[in-house]
């Protein structure tokens, strides 16, 4: 009981960080025409995009529809997804936070570019460009009431070499008006967004038929010839159906004094009346024109003719990739550690029944051919690229924990009870459930590190009728599955490895590192998602989970001597793992951004009116960390979002002269956590006592002008 006792200050600590957390505010910018109150907007960014939100007007009527302008704003050589992305890639969406009895529609998407980067295709859009959704409000809003639109952006923005997932939390407001009043003028700014949208194009019509391999897009000018349209690309987007290969290219031809656009097929539209929608981009000599069309397709009886590829010796050569890529993946390095579990079972089954061998090799095929195909299932059926599952915070979260429990697994820390390694069947054996699992685990982990020869199966998979897709994908697994179903087939490869002895374990125990590493490269990843004091949380809740392994290993040395003592410690180990996952769960959603601290920008913000709240802290710093628990709590933060208070940080983690002269001129402090609140209106600021409560800061807050 007294090794029980180290637990208790452990678990409460691990308990007592759990409610803390960091927001961010949301950077409220103002705009208008000067004639009505500005439209106020938020404004967020990360290092590659800008995003804000923007009503077309600060006053709504219950019951009339408004519009919101979503406005992204790339760096230079960035670009996010179209609605239909064409190749692997994920759209911007808004996951809103709407009053209650609001609706809003669809986005209203600008005209894409093409973008062809390692031979794939995709829709993209760059610089500033805006999405414009209608908002559809109850109609028994009391009149002056002032409510808070909100959203978070979900979107995945790249460059040439990487694509990075973003969510940026947006938020503006809206004044209500007595019902029947005029709605206000909109903001300069939807005109500015309604002109970036596709629209008739003058003078032309378009009609769509089919030749049997291909739909034709007629394009009809009226009158006089303008000669041959430049830069000619439909872009479908899906709203009626996906009918068009956009991995294949479309040519332009006339045809008896009209233009011809051949769009590849990709699959038979079914029975009734399919229809053509998408974008039309051209150039003619008035300049570029972007179009929204929609157009009937015709029926057709005949099946579309597959095409997988534009020979029997290119398919063949795609298929090769496929299994040669699944191949080279046993020895990428977010693999190689995971198969070492697997190698680790055949060396010990060297010397045993060749049968089970050999059911053990058919069950990790098994295993991977599965996940392959489910992998084969999200990227075809969800248009998702390869790799994108870790774009999940709760994956990534879920294999953080994974790893570093396989690691202390390796690491001979514990060892997998009987139950937990064969799932009850084949008891004293590893079981062929494992193996099962085992393939499951690997391609999972191999998803991130497409080998070379993947490239073009994959993008050939991406664009390929789904039955032949599938057979790509199948291939992969093969060849990712082929050196331990030949092991398995072969038991004299077997016999070539060393027997069992001494060098398993320290070969175990190295094994380990890797696992570790990892844990760690996915722990990295998950980084980017999650704010500086929850990835702290992530770090300190894999230590405890790795100490509940460590527990639980003490308590299988002693079994056999103590039961009691077993079961006590097993069940520390349970509630340690349990708080450390408590601990380390993701927090994705954040209402508040804090932005960086300076004298200047404290100046600024106070000449505008604005409430300020400064948070002199550090990293080192455990009460500062402590502190941050408070912003946990949503009244708090729905006060600071209502009284529109802007957050700084003075981040003292390394020296700044700055931070410390403002510490011992204005407050006489020479140390951190100081918290202060400058009210509108000039004077001091409020030093808030060096533990913060919610309470107190509610207080403060609620004192604040409205």
């Amino acid at each position: 009981m007294k090794r029980f006792a180290i637990l208790i200050p452990l678990l409460s600590l691990g308990l007592a960080i759990a409610q803390a957390g960091d927001f961010g505010l949301d950077n409220l910018d103002f705009g208008g025409d000067g004639s009505r109150p500005p439209v106020p907007a938020s404004r967020r960014e990360s290092p590659l995009l800008k995003a804000s939100l923007l009503p077309e007007t600060a006053e709504i009527v219950p019951g009339k529809p408004f519009r919101l302008v979503l406005a992204l704003e790339h760096r230079h050589g960035v670009y996010s997804y179209w609605i239909n992305p064409g190749g692997p890639g994920l759209p911007a969406r808004m996951d809103w936070r709407l009053p209650e009895g609001f609706a809003a529609s669809p986005p209203v998407w600008p005209a894409p570019e093409l973008s062809v980067n390692s031979g794939i295709v995709s829709h993209v859009i760059k610089g500033t460009t805006y999405l414009i959704y209608t908002v559809i409000p109850p109609e028994n809003i009391p009149a002056g009431t002032r409510l808070a639109i909100t959203g978070i952006l979900d979107t995945q923005v790249c460059t040439a070499k990487t694509c990075i997932p973003i969510k940026l939390p947006l938020k503006t407001r809206v004044q209500v008006l007595p019902p029947g009043a005029t709605m206000p003028e909109p903001s300069p700014k939807l005109a500015m967004a309604l002109a970036k949208q596709p629209e008739p194009i003058a003078d032309w019509r378009f009609e769509a038929s089919s030749n049997g391999d291909e739909w034709l897009l007629m394009l009809i000018p009226a009158g006089t010839d303008i000669g041959e349209p430049a830069g000619v690309h439909f872009f479908e987007d899906g709203a009626a159906g996906f009918w068009i290969d956009s991995q294949k290219p479309q040519q332009l031809e006339n045809r008896d004094g009209a233009w011809t656009l051949r769009l590849p097929k990709a699959v038979k539209p079914p029975p009734g009346s399919p229809v053509l929608s998408g974008v039309l981009r051209l150039a003619d000599t008035r300049g570029a024109h972007a179009a929204g069309i929609t157009l009937p397709l015709p029926e057709e009886t005949a099946a579309v003719p597959k095409p997988p590829a534009t020979s029997t010796a290119d398919f063949l050569v795609i298929i090769a990739f496929a299994f040669f890529g699944g191949l080279i993946l046993n020895i990428m390095p977010c693999v190689f550690p995971v198969i070492g579990l697997k190698i680790m079972s055949f060396a010990r089954q060297a010397h045993s029944d060749r049968r089970l061998i050999l059911a053990h090799g058919a069950a990790y095929a098994a295993g991977v051919l599965l996940c392959f195909w489910v992998l084969a299932a999200v990227v075809i059926g969800m248009g998702r690229g390869w790799g994108a599952q870790l774009q999940s915070e709760w994956l990534l979260f879920i294999l953080c924990h994974l790893f570093v429990v396989l690691s202390m697994n390796m690491a001979g820390a514990f060892e997998f009870g009987a139950a937990v390694a064969t799932g009850g069947m084949l008891a004293g054996h590893e079981g062929v459930g494992r193996s099962f699992l085992t393939g499951l685990l690997a391609t999972l982990a191999s998803t991130p590190c497409s080998a070379p020869f993947l490239g073009a199966a994959l993008a050939y998979a991406l664009s390929a009728p789904i039955p032949f897709a599938f057979l790509a994908f199948t291939m992969m697994g093969l060849g990712f599955a082929f050196p331990y179903v030949a092991l398995a087939a072969f038991p004299r490869l077997l016999k070539r490895l060393p027997k069992p002895g001494l060098w398993m374990e320290t070969f175990r125990q190295a094994m380990s590192f890797p696992l570790f590493a990892a844990a760690a490269y996915l722990a990295w990843t998950l980084e980017a998602m999650l704010e500086e004091w929850h990835f702290l949380a992530l770090l300190l809740g894999l230590v405890l989970s790795a100490f509940a392994c460590w527990v639980y290993g003490r308590a299988q040395l002693a079994r056999s001597a103590s039961p009691r003592f077993f079961r006590t410690f097993r069940i520390a180990a349970i509630l340690t793992l349990a708080a450390g996952i408590w601990l380390s769960l993701p927090r994705m959603e954040k209402d508040l951004e804090w932005r960086k601290w300076s004298p200047e920008e404290v100046s600024r913000l106070r000449s505008e009116g604005r409430p300020v709240y400064v948070d002199f802290t550090a990293r080192w710093c455990a009460t500062c960390q402590i502190n941050k628990r408070v912003w946990l709590d949503r009244e708090l933060v729905s006060l600071a979002l209502e009284k529109g208070v802007a957050l700084l940080k003075a981040d003292w983690t390394s020296y700044d002269e700055r931070i410390a002269d403002t510490l011992r001129r204005e407050f006489n402090r020479a140390a951190v956590p100081v918290n202060v609140l400058y009210a509108p209106g000039g004077g001091k600021g409020l030093v808030m006592p060096e533990i913060l409560t919610v309470g107190g800061l509610i207080d403060a807050f609620a004192a604040l002008p409205d």
